[in-house]
């Protein structure tokens, strides 16, 4: 999660935040209850943001991949 400084060229200052939640968000009884949502702005704000920043992050690109 960043916020911008500066115009176009500007760049991103990372912001860390204690999320207390973050077991339960990352849990199989949460996981289920993040799934069945249509809409991803129903989410709580620091899920919504931790997902929808990070989908980058979490893909496998298997030609560059250390360990199969």
């Amino acid at each position: 999660m960043a916020d911008r400084m500066g115009e176009q060229s500007g760049y991103n200052i990372p912001e860390v935040q204690f999320c207390p939640d973050l077991n339960k968000w990352l849990s199989p009884e949460y996981n289920k209850e993040i799934i069945k949502r249509e809409d991803d702005k129903d989410l709580p704000e620091n899920i919504k943001r931790l997902l929808c920043d990070a989908y980058m992050c979490m893909y496998q690109y298997s030609d560059v991949a250390m360990f199969k």
